[in-house]
């Protein structure tokens, strides 16, 4: 019997509503320690890139897939994420597959001036899911980072895989 091939990590979106057509990278991350626990924080790319948190999944595994990017710095990957609404389409890229999510839900969490367990709660969004679905992080309002903007895309009922569009 055919063995399916393995997933691969992302290495594009494109978000249409956007006009956003951009690398995603694998993040860094760094480590804490804190009351004996150890945490660890992504650390989002510097350059026009998407990060892709590699504890998270890759598109077509069925669980959480995380990107991170910055919204007023280094390239600005995410800037107009807060533009999104509800419908609109995400095309997320792996190797020579396309994955389609349709935005179903946007929502602001308070990061700055919060507590630490507040943080870890916040947290959640980005964990493993048991159903699969996009996650997209970046720092509000602009030229602040009091909250994170967090967009939650699942699979396009359509069609959970298309073929790379080929400019003709």
């Amino acid at each position: 019997a055919p063995t399916a091939a393995p997933l691969l990590a992302p290495d594009r979106i494109e978000i249409p509503a956007l006009e956003l057509d951009a690398p995603v990278v694998e993040a860094t991350e760094k480590s804490f320690i804190i009351n004996k626990a150890v945490y660890k924080q992504w650390q989002v790319p510097d350059v026009f890139a998407a990060g892709w948190s590699k504890s998270s999944g890759k598109p077509g595994g069925g669980t959480n897939v995380v990107l991170f990017g910055h919204h007023t710095s280094n390239g600005a990957v995410f800037a107009d994420l807060y533009r999104l609404e509800k419908g609109d389409r995400i095309i997320v890229h792996a190797g020579d597959k396309s994955y389609a999510y349709i935005v179903r839900q946007t929502t602001k969490v308070k990061e700055r001036g919060v507590s630490f367990a507040q943080m870890v709660e916040n947290a959640s969004w980005i964990l493993s899911t048991p159903e699969e679905r996009l996650t997209l992080v970046t720092c509000w309002p602009p030229y602040e980072s009091t909250y994170r903007l967090i967009v939650v895309a699942r699979p396009a009922p359509d069609a959970e895989q298309e073929p790379p569009q080929v400019d003709p």
